[in-house]
């Protein structure tokens, strides 16, 4: 009786263990900070239609997914494509910063994104565990004026990335 007891509290720990280790790796990857950026066209065809892609503090990854965002949730994309660390170094560099203003949007559509089939830009971020995103307008003359060089710069990178 004495080691059916001592094997359930063993078991007890272990599983005690577990929770806790998978608890901390899921809070672990909710609070990795990240920026998810790319550029979409709804009628068109071929490998650029889509580009999205994630940066994180140690490497760039391509989504593969290749799917058309859309504004009720963010980005479900898969990126497993790991680019190299000179493309990780071209992003950091190229990467704008971002306005403090996009903070204060409520929407996450800005303008009309591909309203006529001139696209749009995806952005989000994540950081310290909050995660927001965004739909911008690809005609610049449907964005606030503060969002028209971080758009630019965001749609111009993820054209330069492979």
């Amino acid at each position: 009786m004495k080691n059916i007891w001592i094997l359930a509290l063993l078991g007890l720990i272990a599983s005690c263990n577990s929770i806790e280790t998978n608890d901390l790796e899921k809070q672990s990857v909710e609070n990795d900070d990240y920026i998810v950026f790319g550029r979409f066209y709804g009628y068109c065809l071929g490998e650029k239609c889509i580009d999205i892609y994630k940066f994180t503090d140690q490497k760039i990854l391509e989504d593969s997914r290749d799917q058309y965002p859309n504004y009720i949730e963010s980005y479900p994309g898969s990126f497993d494509q790991d680019l190299t660390e000179n493309w990780y170094k071209y992003a950091e560099i190229h990467l704008p910063e971002v306005p403090v203003a996009l903070f204060q949007e409520q929407d996450t559509i800005v303008g009309m994104p591909d309203a006529a089939d001139w696209g749009g830009v995806y952005f989000e971020i994540n950081q310290n565990g909050e995660k927001r995103y965004w739909l911008l307008d690809n005609n610049s003359d449907n964005l606030p004026e503060y969002l028209v060089d971080f758009k630019n710069a965001l749609h111009d990178l993820s054209q330069e990335l492979p």
